[in-house]
């Protein structure tokens, strides 16, 4: 047996006993009041008595101290190292009481203050740029302050140079703060528990937690306004708009819009759904304080700001120009009403049950995690309603009177009867109307509670997923048609057989537009017999699926250009090219192929040949 194989085979017996060891040993009678073996929190366990966290890291690559509190106040759990931001903190708090539970002092590794560095259990409190071996402290505390639990959480444990992987959970170096002792201790998964502000809230800006849920399904219709701001003017930008057709089956463009599509585009659905959908993933990564008056303005239902004196004004203007946003004088009302833009534009987002998202973004930054680069952006969001995304009820219409209402008694009756049952059902749909209405305000003003008093950051990422232009939002139409073409002797790759002038290839063409239009006529077969363009006769004259730029591309302007001219089935004058004289027949795009069958091209030939490569 070779000396290597002895050494790996003493080292995994040396593992497997050390394991057991700290698996299994008692508490040791004789340890220097160390108390290896015992609890190292004596009857801590849940996380009822809990009223604060703490968890702090040092960033050796940045130099600076990070962390997060969270402290349970009479309303619910509050982030207080980030101005008492709403925290969702149930999970993260269980995590954390699930990790310094039921721990057991296994072994002391050092007393020595110089060896907290290599144990990575410095006090990250304490640090500063330049140290090593800073740990995690976890500390958990209760109503009157005193701490139930706390902990620096330094390396993993290693033994002959690889770390251990028993159950339930990993062997970790550990000190408590203010205590020189390292011990080690069995951990279960600490890097569950996060420091990150995003980890201890509800991310999703466009929900409230209890409340109104935002679904990308619900959108019924996207603006992207995209002005710019010069000094304090608004200039005009383009507007993309888009709202659902009326079963709901695919996006249509505004009218008004700047989007509208040209006679050879169409509106890219794929995009516009990515859009839609990027709208459900807006996450918050972190959060600011508003001047006050704007949180004010904001929570009274007002979306304009009313400044009450000129350091208000100039406090509120500070502010926001630090974010990327301008606040801009409303001309059009008599009142000194301020209303917030960006030079970004703003994006709204109309939801079937009638709420309205207004979301302005700002300038984009680095975040505190270390980014190369600016990885988050600025977001002014609002919510408003919008009376005009509600379907009116449709009320029935009282029946008209029978001539002999007045002297039948009987008819009378049945009039009043029915006029009772249709005034009934018209005031259930009101009823229902209102109570919608009355449920999507509630909305409005639970979103704007969220959203006035900080401004929020999401993710540079996702907000390029908004931002588009109209190249994303529009892609070219294919169109399918055949053609025929009439060469001459000295068109562009005309065949050498080919001895007819360009005046007498005209005059053919003409008499050849008179047939294929003619009552009856078979344009394939006529095409089969008369093309000069041996790449695409012998299927009738049929070039397949193509766009505008592709077909202005391979064969000429003017021949794109007539082609995209005509509907399904109508046939264009003669059109000259540098090939010849065509004749162009639009033809309807061939079937869907069903399941599993392979795709399949034009039949036959192609492009004219010379003209068009062949794939």
């Amino acid at each position: 047996m070779s000396e290597n194989v002895k050494t790996s085979i003493f080292a995994g017996v040396a593992l497997v006993l050390f394991v057991l060891a700290m698996s299994t040993r008692a508490p040791v009678a004789n340890d220097g009041g160390l108390g290896l073996g015992e609890d190292m929190f004596p009857g801590f366990s849940d996380s009822f008595d809990v009223r604060k966290v703490e968890i702090v890291e040092f960033d050796e690559k940045q130099g600076d101290t990070r962390g997060i509190t969270v402290e349970k106040q009479d309303l619910g759990w509050v982030i207080s190292s980030h101005n008492d931001y709403p925290a969702d903190a149930q999970d993260q708090l269980e995590k954390a009481v699930d990790l310094l539970s039921g721990l057991t002092k296994l072994s002391m590794e050092s007393e020595e203050e110089g060896d907290h560095e290599k144990y990575g259990v410095k006090d990250p409190t304490e640090t500063k740029t330049g140290d090593k071996g800073a740990g995690r402290l976890v500390r958990l505390s209760g109503a009157d302050g005193k701490v139930l639990a706390d902990l620096i959480i330094g390396e993993e444990f290693e033994l002959g140079g690889q770390s251990q992987d028993s159950s339930p959970g990993d062997l970790f170096y550990v000190r408590k703060p203010g205590q020189p002792a390292v011990f080690t201790t069995r951990l279960q998964n600490p890097s569950a528990v996060k420091s990150g502000f995003e980890e201890w809230v509800e991310r999703d800006l466009l929900s409230v937690k209890g409340g109104h849920q935002f679904a990308s399904s619900d959108v019924s219709g996207i603006t992207l306004d995209q002005h710019k701001i010069k000094g304090l003017e608004i200039l005009r930008g383009p507007i993309f708009s888009f709202g659902r057709g009326e079963n709901n089956d695919g996006w249509l463009e505004s009218n008004s819009s700047d989007l509208k599509p040209k006679r050879h585009e169409l509106i890219n659905t794929n995009a516009v759904d990515g859009l839609r959908d990027a709208f459900g993933d807006l996450e918050l990564t972190s959060v600011q304080l508003k001047p006050a008056v704007l949180a004010t303005n904001l929570l009274s239902g007002n979306e304009f700001a009313d400044i009450p004196d000129q350091a208000a004004l100039e406090e509120m203007r500070g502010s926001l120009q630090e974010k990327g946003f301008y606040a801009v004088r409303d001309r059009e009302s008599q009142q000194q009403r301020i209303e917030i833009f960006s030079n970004q534009g703003e994006v709204r987002v109309e939801m079937s049950e009638g709420i309205e998202y207004v979301m302005r973004f700002g300038g984009s930054f680095k975040s505190s995690t270390g980014a190369a680069e600016d990885d988050s952006r600025h977001i002014y969001i609002l919510a408003r309603l919008n009376k005009d995304l509600l379907e009116e009820p449709e009320f029935t219409e009282s029946p008209k009177p029978p001539a002999d209402v007045d002297t039948n008694a009987t008819a009378k009756t049945n009039l009043e009867k029915l006029q009772a049952e249709i005034d009934r059902k018209n005031q259930e749909l009101q009823s229902e109307f209102e109570t919608e209405t009355n449920t999507t305000q509630r909305h409005v003003r639970d979103l704007n509670a969220k959203y006035a008093k900080w401004y929020y950051a999401i993710s540079e990422e996702t907000f390029k997923k908004i931002q588009l232009e109209r190249k994303d939002l529009i892609k070219e139409k294919e169109i399918n048609a055949s053609h025929i073409l009439i060469s001459y002797k000295s068109a562009k790759d005309a065949d050498e057989k080919i001895i007819r002038t360009k005046d007498e290839a005209k005059k053919r063409s003409d008499d050849l537009h008179s047939q294929v239009t003619a009552k009856g006529a078979d344009f394939a077969k006529i095409s089969e017999k008369e093309s000069d363009d041996p790449g695409s006769k012998l299927s009738g004259g049929a070039l397949g699926s193509f766009t505008l730029s592709g077909i202005t591309k391979d064969i000429d302007a003017g021949f794109a250009d007539a082609a995209f001219k005509l509907d399904v089935n109508g046939t264009s004058p003669v059109v000259e090219s540098p090939a010849g004289f065509h004749i162009i027949r639009r033809t309807a795009p061939p079937p869907e192929p069903s399941a599993g069958a392979p795709p399949s091209g034009p039949p036959g030939g192609g492009f004219p040949s010379g003209l068009i490569p062949q794939n």
